[in-house]
């Protein structure tokens, strides 16, 4: 059983998985509270449903880009459990977990929205922990992407399609059916922060 965590998106995600079968999964809109949340209803969760934290043999934390904050959070409850329990983290970048959200190939490439009208922009398939990007003016963007962009920002956005996440995998439905072994395993996870340059 993995125990897997986002909150490095605009959504905090957590999914509790084994294989392709999913225990549980909750998603909601990120309200910069996670400090206060996450682990509480993590906690919750297994003790409800009769789950010992040491049934868990491996964490995935999404290590970003994303908040500064945010990024803090998951990653520092996904090292503290993996440093008591002594499993494994894996790590894998937003730009890659977009790429396995999206199985029906809707886009190209993958933004992350970046603040001041711009947003990080990667081909979808580059190789797994790839973070070459480039730096793009949402208003210059054409074509089909997936990926997140701020509220204002979307309204920017008008000559190319943004599939939004109705339309891709869940965060649970997306690690289930993945290679951790394709995934970064490390020691000690670390947040990704891309600058504007």
């Amino acid at each position: 059983m993995y125990l897997a965590i986002n909150t490095a998106s605009i959504y905090t995600e957590w999914v509790i998985f084994d294989g392709y079968k999913i225990i549980f999964e909750e998603s909601r809109f990120s309200k910069n509270n996670e400090s206060e949340i996450l682990l509480p209803s993590i906690k919750h969760f297994f003790s409800d449903k009769n789950i010992k934290f040491t049934d868990l043999k491996g964490l995935i934390v999404v290590s970003g880009p994303g908040s500064f904050t945010g990024l803090r959070v998951g990653i520092t409850i996904v090292n503290a459990l993996a440093y008591t329990l002594d499993i494994p983290i894996y790590e894998i970048n937003l730009f890659d977990l977009y790429n396995l959200k999206d199985t029906c190939n809707l886009a190209e490439k993958v933004i992350i929205s970046s603040g001041q009208s711009k947003v990080f922009m990667r081909d979808k398939n580059k190789n797994l922990n790839n973070l070459d990007v480039d730096l793009w003016d949402i208003s210059n963007l054409k074509g089909k992407f997936i990926g997140e962009l701020r509220e204002k920002d979307v309204e920017i956005l008008k000559n190319a399609e943004l599939f939004l996440r109705e339309k891709l995998l869940s965060f649970g439905e997306a690690l289930g059916g993945a290679d951790l072994n394709k995934f970064k395993k490390v020691d000690l996870a670390e947040p990704v922060y891309l600058q504007l340059q």
